[in-house]
């Protein structure tokens, strides 16, 4: 827990705080703001949910929103006088506020829950409400299944980038969480590409869950030097991470989906060690040209070798693309989602690449971090006949093994 002490004292403005309201508080802006902007993700949109509860006690600053089913609080030290300050105001409107603020910021208790926000010659004060408080995030029968480094996990949410960003499918729209004694691997997929990431934790309890894309967002804002907990309970996940200034709470709702372990399947026949052609691409190339093939219109990039190179052309609206991503003495021929690559490929840098035929997924590796890239079929016909355009995918049965 952290106290007045955990931080040298603020040069605050002694004309805006010398105030007949002895509830107050005076924080750097640059660390209200860093504050804000995680929680704020976690506002709803309407009513309560729009509102952000800040609390002051004890020399500890809690803000905390909740969307109506996800919630996320951060907590840091604040120099404070008086009995404590208790507020509900607009989320958007406080982090508006506050980012175009700099040096020492003074917080006061205003009327109804409200706050006044002063900082140099700036004094504004937010509305409050007296709706109700938000959910609490805790949950006292949660009980510790894994605890790792902030590094670690932020390692491990890359393969988010590969799930399904519409929540009308909540399935695909997620991130699946399998954690054992000593590591933790996540899983994403979206019928068309999927991703695996294997983490070396400190310790771990054996449970799988998953959860919400636009909950692995949220902890994308833990900080790589934080020590993490997540907790489990049975309906909800906390997630929990401090690094000695700042620690953050978020809680999420846990789902559950039997259907996975046939992506992790699909993963170790694509990556068994005697199979499949093996080479090595230039990533910044590959997503340059993905990149290309988008801005052209094209619906499909066409990765081959010719000569000793390996090569990416396309064929879209706009006109035609083709240049060298690597090179391999064997033979390649395989159609690829240019938007998949793009997403993708631009977390990797000189991946080892798995091909195992035109028709079967290509896999990309480098480091604990696996990528399956589902193939598109195209009319057979010569390169230069080609119509990418009118690419569709084949990849029926792993994405009918993950959505099923």
């Amino acid at each position: 827990m952290y106290s007045a002490s955990t931080f040298p004292r603020i040069q605050s403005n002694r004309r805006l705080t010398m105030t007949k309201n002895k509830n107050q508080a005076v924080i750097p802006a640059t660390a209200l703001s860093r504050a804000l902007s995680t929680v704020s993700r976690g506002a709803g949109r309407d009513g309560l949910y729009e509102m952000v509860q800040v609390s002051i006690k004890n020399g500890i600053l809690t803000i905390k929103c909740f969307n109506g089913t996800m919630g996320v609080s951060v907590q840091t030290a604040v120099e404070d006088q008086g009995s404590g300050i208790e507020a509900m105001v607009n989320a958007q409107a406080f982090v508006s506020l506050v980012s175009n603020m700099s040096g020492a910021v003074t917080v006061l208790q205003e009327a109804r829950k409200g706050l006044k926000v002063e900082c140099e010659s700036v004094s504004v004060s937010l509305k409050g409400t007296q709706a109700g408080d938000l959910p609490d995030l805790d949950d006292e029968s949660a009980k510790e299944v894994c605890f790792m480094t902030g590094e670690a996990m932020i390692n491990a949410l890359q393969v988010s980038v590969s799930a399904y960003p519409d929540d009308k499918n909540p399935i695909l729209n997620g991130v699946l969480f399998d954690i054992a004694a000593e590591r933790m691997i996540t899983t994403a997929a979206d019928g068309i590409q999927g991703a695996t990431c294997e983490a070396i934790i400190e310790r771990g309890e054996p449970t799988r869950f998953l959860l919400p894309l636009t909950f692995v967002h949220w902890m994308r804002n833990i900080p790589s030097g934080a020590r993490v907990t997540i907790k489990e309970s049975k309906n909800r996940i906390l997630v929990i991470a401090g690094d000695g200034n700042v620690t953050i709470t978020m809680a999420s709702p846990k789902g559950q989906h039997q259907n996975y372990p046939a992506l992790g399947s699909i993963f170790n026949t694509v990556f068994a060690e005697d199979k499949g052609v093996r080479f090595s691409l230039e990533a910044s190339a590959f997503y340059g040209a993905a990149r290309h093939v988008k801005a052209l219109g094209g619906q499909s990039v066409h990765l081959f070798s010719e000569n000793g190179n390996l090569c990416a052309s396309a064929k879209g609206d706009l006109g035609k693309f083709r240049s060298v991503v690597g090179s391999t003495n064997q033979e390649v021929s395989i159609h690829l989602n240019p938007s998949v690559i793009a997403n993708s490929v631009s977390l990797l840098e000189a991946p080892e690449m798995i091909y195992n035929g035109s028709k079967a997924p290509l896999g990309a590796s480098e480091g604990a971090l696996r990528f399956l890239f589902m193939p598109l079929v195209v009319p057979d016909t010569k390169e230069t006949e080609q119509d990418e355009s009118e690419a569709e995918p084949i990849a029926v049965e792993v994405a009918e093994s993950v959505a099923a």
